[in-house]
């Protein structure tokens, strides 16, 4: 067999092997997505109740598994606190139900006995445990490997905080990700080279234009343009937020070289000059050159082609992204850009978005890459028409048609969940239904609330909201006709507080105030609401009530993984795709919403 026979059966080896490891790996996630589905299945009535109809439909009994009920009722709440923490520690896993032996794969909301149970089921079904993920760890891991071998595609200066710092965080690991994944570098696989392919002594890159959906602010855009020097379409459907990006980069453009200057300093003296208005003379006076110091900093500036461009354009699975990269970055190409090839990516693409984003990488085949970081879950897009009678989902929970509330297709006509046939053809054909106050709970940052010194504390405003509702029911101000409490009054939606109300009364006064209706004088007496207060906010109600709203956090992450695999079941299904991962690329306690999926198509 001759050199050329040799390669290309090599080549075809490679190919078959990548095509069966594929394969293994969308089994393995078809099948913990059913495990997650069925796990989650049997708590949808508990995910989907409302915190307002708490007392008036008796939650804590008709809800709660009677079993979990009394072990909830007999432990303190430091010890239920005690096991939020460590589920997000991972000190779950030295719990005896977690041995083997004592451990039952079909625990779920209705057979557990115990806190404890539930905590480590949940545990076995974190996306890192199951096998499914990177977790945030071994990503800085393998970002440390290659900062070790001087790749100058990790960003190793102390900026100044030009951005909150939780959107700085995010910030810079998303930019360092898209730029190794442009210099062919895939850090969210385990077996990938981590090293950066040399030509002609400069980085070769695989890609150089980046396509920002909800681009927002412009804060990840112009920072791939300045410091990686990539050629970025920023992409918002705000007219504000697109004007804002240009003027915000163009400032940035001017303050670049002084913000490198400091962070270099800071970085490698702990602390950093400032030079001021008179930099020139503040260097000659510490025997600097001007042209010296430039030069020092040129490794670092932006080249002076101007490399970011705004688009405002509401994005839909129907949007023509092929025409505005097309129109963007065609200069100078001679087929007028329709051979472009971009990678897309989504800091924190809301609701419907960050579905359509990954139809819109299917759909366009110029598109090598996308990665995607996807949040406010609550405003995805579900068939309200396939929800179960006997569950509430809260199709009807909200402002009426456009509001917060609304449920059915997007505009455009697609649905955000599911998106897998696996779920989409769940249970004998039927599409899988979670219920948008599901989702909403998927908002919850369990490692966050434990991070801080209260945030495992109850809001007293839940309280104050719940007993509220007995006080309207008493008076008979709620929907007659309604089994579903507030859930069906959407005139009744209190929403948040401007200040914190010091009391139930004080509560009350604003909650009638922003719900606009007409109350009887003689109706809501002091009498009447101090009667409620007495009867609801005693300590053994209030513990109940506290511990039903951390037993719904538990639930928190199980949701959002679900929605997760979810997608990246739906993207490993297509033909066109030849790899796709999941990855924690931030820190969870800094930034809730901290997983993105990754994919790449076949060449």
């Amino acid at each position: 067999m001759d050199d050329g026979s040799l390669a290309s059966h090599l080549d075809k080896h490679l190919r078959l092997s990548e095509e069966v490891d594929n394969q293994e790996r969308v089994e393995r996630m078809a099948g913990a997505l059913k495990r997650i589905g069925n796990f989650l299945e049997p708590a949808l009535s508990f995910l989907n109740c409302h915190f307002t109809d708490y007392y008036i439909k008796s939650y804590w009994t008709s809800l709660v598994p009677p079993k979990l009920r009394q072990d909830l009722e007999a432990k303190s709440m430091d010890q239920v606190k005690s096991c939020m923490a460590d589920l997000t520690s991972g000190k779950w896993k030295d719990y005896s139900e977690a041995q083997e032996e004592n451990y039952k794969t079909d625990w779920n909301f209705e057979t557990v006995s115990t806190l404890d149970q539930l905590i480590v089921a949940v545990g076995k079904l974190k996306l890192a445990e199951l096998g499914l993920c990177t977790s945030y760890n071994k990503m800085e891991e393998r970002r440390n490997v290659l900062k070790e071998k001087n790749s100058k595609l990790f960003v190793d200066l102390e900026f100044d905080n030009f951005m909150t710092s939780k959107k700085m965080h995010e910030v810079l690991k998303f930019s360092e990700f898209i730029a190794c994944s442009c210099e062919g570098i895939n850090l969210s696989r385990e077996d990938s080279k981590l090293e950066v392919v040399e030509k002609n002594g400069s980085s070769s890159r695989v890609l150089e234009n980046i396509v920002d959906v909800g681009s927002g602010k412009g804060y990840l855009s112009s920072f791939l343009v300045l410091y990686y020097n990539l050629k970025v379409l920023a992409i918002d459907a705000s007219a504000s937020n697109t004007d804002g990006c240009e003027k915000r980069s163009a400032k940035l453009d001017k303050r670049w070289p002084q913000l490198v200057r400091r962070a270099r300093e800071r970085r490698d003296r702990g602390t950093c000059a400032n030079l001021g208005r008179n930099w020139k003379k503040q260097l000659a006076k510490q025997g600097i050159s001007v042209e010296d110091y430039v030069a020092s900093l040129q490794k670092d500036m932006p080249s002076e082609e101007k490399n970011l461009k705004a688009v405002t354009e509401m994005i839909t699975t129907k949007t023509d992204l092929q025409n505005l990269v097309t129109t963007n970055f065609a200069e100078g190409d001679a087929d007028d850009g329709t051979s472009v090839k971009y990678g897309i990516v989504g800091l924190h693409t809301c609701g419907n978005l960050g579905a359509n984003i990954l139809k819109l990488f299917l759909h366009n085949e110029n598109a090598n890459f996308i990665c995607v970081v996807p949040c406010c879950y609550n405003l995805v897009r579900e068939d309200e028409n396939l929800f179960p009678e006997s569950i509430y989902y809260g199709s009807k929970f909200g402002n009426g048609v456009g509001g917060l509330g609304t449920t059915g297709p997007w505009p455009d006509g697609s649905i955000g969940f599911p998106l897998s046939t696996v779920l989409k053809e769940y249970d004998s054909g039927k599409s899988y239904a979670l219920g948008r106050n599901a989702r909403m709970l998927s908002a919850y940052s369990l490692p966050r609330m434990v991070e801080s010194e209260s945030g495992l504390d109850m809001p007293s405003v839940i309280n104050y909201r719940g007993m509220l509702q007995v006080l309207l029911n008493r008076h008979g101000l709620l929907s007659s006709s309604s089994d579903v409490g507030a859930n069906n009054d959407s005139e009744f939606r209190v929403g948040r507080m401007t200040k914190p109300c010091s009391s139930f009364r004080e509560y009350v006064e604003f909650a009638l105030k922003k719900l606009e209706r007409e109350v009887p004088d003689t109706s809501l007496t002091d009498g009447s609401i101090e009667d409620v207060e007495s009867t609801y906010a005693t300590n053994d109600l209030l513990d109940k009530f506290h511990k039903y709203y951390l037993l719904r956090a538990v639930f928190a992450s199980v949701v959002e993984d679900l929605i997760l695999l979810d997608r990246m079941v739906y993207l490993l299904e297509q033909e066109s795709i030849a790899d796709a991962h999941l990855v924690q690329l931030f820190n969870p306690a800094l930034s809730p919403r901290s997983h993105a999926i990754v994919a790449v198509k076949k060449k």
